[in-house]
């Protein structure tokens, strides 16, 4: 077979250039060469984007042999990278090609076919197979109206985006192969993580903000690495053992935990419509106490008196934004954590982050912003399946001195007020809880007024909403979605405001929560029939959740309730 479809020279990452209204596709050598003048990447689904930026930052690590030190990343900055660029993709042209006989760009050669080999051989999966927004295998088909007996055809650099993304993103799950080993894989390192991306204002800002340190005599970014470390289409591999050792930081970011190759289409070179897969490398942790830190991920460790685990990724969910926790990536002088569940013990900030916040410290002229925009990428999946329930892509803008300047007195203050208003969101939704709670019926407003006699008969009187648990669990599940729906509307102009006019923002916030807070129990109301008995239940709930907030209102004036644990 004839080497295919060049990474280096094809167009297939979808770009947004300055001037344009529409994305473009460029090459690598395009991207690099002109990333002054792109403003982003931009593909189809989350998870394609962050796995883009992610191979563009190990192709960078490879051509700059580093950043090694802090002093060669600013070289790199004020220099630029086009000739260490231009020379490795020129050394390594014959290790990008799509389709090749020996080094097929992320790929496993030696994958054969029953067509091929009817005894041994693979069975073909549809392209759709290896993307996330296609019905296919295990992704379900409310996603996509396709389904595995439909013949797709998608261009090359689909198949390339494709193929990137379901190396960084896999998640363990039954494959093809005859072997007992070959049928399964696992997940890819970061395929449930939360990653940070910051974002600056063209792409080369973009790349070198999130471009941490890799030295390995120096343990950069995290320990264990050796001097073999490559990404790896640089490696001479084997493919005839499930079991790798993780080289370094290279070898991790570019883990094949799937062996894939792309079928070439002879009557029509430039589509794709098949692909064998195997279970690929299987990735094992470093150990429990000291994992390997992805510099664009953030973790946290629980300690507790009866149990003491090891580090953990910030994972997305699906019923918590990701604004809830955001306060984890501002340090705090005292030493202690900045988050909202005291269960957490300890938490280590991308090293990215880390980096770009010593940096804006130091003598470097790096261009003056005063909000730090952050794009936060990831999945919401089961533990232990290999289903994606969703993927989502929040933006938000952080003030930057919250991160260069945390001890500093006025930033420190904002950062606690900061705090105390996560919390008292996070308050205001039990407060919702319990009117909800009036609402089905499973309790009554506890007044001065009320004997324990008037409670009794209240309680007989007004039926329940559901003596079903799971209709009640929904119920509550679908207002409290509402209420966080609403919040994450007003968070980011409340970060705005925080830093011009705290007094008006925590005010304006206040009003927001309360908002909320009627919006969801009104939702929670609508599906109610026009009876007697819910106009009652739905009257309850307004007086308690309407005395609640009054109350809470006051306490909240006297300083209390800064230690709530979250709600989810």
């Amino acid at each position: 077979m004839l080497s295919y479809f060049n990474l280096i020279d094809e167009p297939w990452i979808p770009c947004y250039v300055e001037g344009d209204e529409r994305p473009k596709l460029l090459s690598l050598f395009q991207v690099f060469l002109d990333a002054k003048n792109i403003r982003t990447i931009y593909t189809q689904t989350p998870l394609e984007t962050i796995a883009l930026y992610r191979l563009l930052l190990v192709i960078l690590h490879c051509a700059a042999q580093g950043p090694k030190t802090k002093e060669a990343w600013c070289r790199l900055w004020n220099n630029g990278w086009e000739y260490e660029v231009t020379n490795y993709l020129n050394n390594k042209y014959d290790r990008f090609f799509l389709f090749d006989q020996k080094y097929p760009f992320f790929q496993a050669p030696n994958l054969v076919s029953k067509e091929e080999d009817p005894e041994n051989g693979l069975n073909y999966w549809p392209i759709t197979g290896i993307t996330f927004n296609k019905a296919s295998n295990n992704n379900p088909t409310i996603w996509d109206h396709n389904t595995d007996d439909q013949s797709i055809e998608v261009s090359l650099d689909v198949a390339a985006r494709w193929l990137v993304s379901q190396q960084l993103f896999n998640l363990g799950a039954m494959k093809s192969g005859k072997k007992a080993e070959d049928k399964s894989s696992s997940d890819s390192p970061t395929t449930r993580h939360m990653h940070f991306l910051i974002r600056g204002k063209n792409l080369f800002e973009t790349l070198m903000y999130n471009l941490c340190l890799y030295n390995i005599d120096a343990d950069k970014p995290f320990v264990g690495q050796s001097s073999d470390d490559k990404p790896c289409w640089e490696q001479d591999l084997k493919f005839d053992s499930h079991q790798k050792e993780v080289l370094g930081y290279l070898d991790y970011m570019t883990w094949q935990p799937n062996w894939i190759k792309l079928k070439f289409n002879k009557n029509n070179p430039r589509k794709v419509s098949k692909v064998l897969v195997s279970g690929g490398y299987k990735f094992e942790p470093l150990s429990d106490d000291i994992p390997r830190f992805d510099p664009l991920c953030m973790y946290y460790r629980i300690d507790t008196k009866t149990k003491k685990l090891g580090w953990e990724p910030y994972k997305m969910k699906r019923e918590r934004s990701v604004w809830r926790d955001l306060n984890a990536l501002f340090p705090i002088s005292d030493g202690s954590t900045n988050n909202s569940s005291s269960k957490i013990k300890e938490i280590k900030r991308p090293s990215a982050i880390e980096l770009f916040a010593n940096l804006m410290k130091s003598d470097l002229k790096l261009p003056k912003i005063k909000y730090l925009p952050i794009d936060i990428y990831g999945v919401s999946t089961q533990p232990g399946q290999n289903k994606i329930h969703l993927w989502r892509q929040e933006t938000y803008s952080i003030p930057l001195d919250f991160i260069t300047k945390p001890d500093e007195a006025e930033t420190a203050l904002l950062i606690k007020y900061f705090n105390d208003s996560i919390t008292r969101s996070e308050k205001i939704a039990r407060t919702l809880i319990r009117s909800l709670r009036i609402l089905i019926g499973k309790d009554v407003v506890n007044s001065e007024e009320n004997t324990e006699k008037t409670r009794k008969k209240t309680k007989e009187n007004i039926k329940p909403y559901s003596d079903s648990l799971e209709e009640n669990q929904k119920l509550f599940c679908n207002a409290l979605s509402v209420y966080w729906a609403n919040l994450s509307i007003s968070f980011q102009s409340f970060i705005a405001e925080l830093t011009e006019n705290r007094k008006q923002a925590i005010n304006n916030w206040e009003n927001e929560i309360r908002i909320a807070a009627f919006k969801a129990l009104d939702f929670a109301s609508q599906g109610y029939e026009e009876s007697g008995q819910a106009l009652k239940r739905v009257s309850l709930a307004q007086i308690m959740l309407q005395k609640l907030l009054k109350k809470s209102g006051k306490e909240g004036q006297a300083g209390e309730g800064t230690t709530d644990k979250s709600i989810h």
